[in-house]
């Protein structure tokens, strides 16, 4: 089983970037 990973609270597409280069799965926009 994958734990899925979520990262919140992105306001800058830099950081989005930078989530789904680590590994996020999902990411939540502010």
């Amino acid at each position: 089983m994958h734990t899925r990973i979520k990262i919140c609270g992105i306001t800058r597409p830099e950081d989005a970037q930078t989530a789904v280069a680590n590994g996020a799965d999902a990411i939540g926009l502010v």
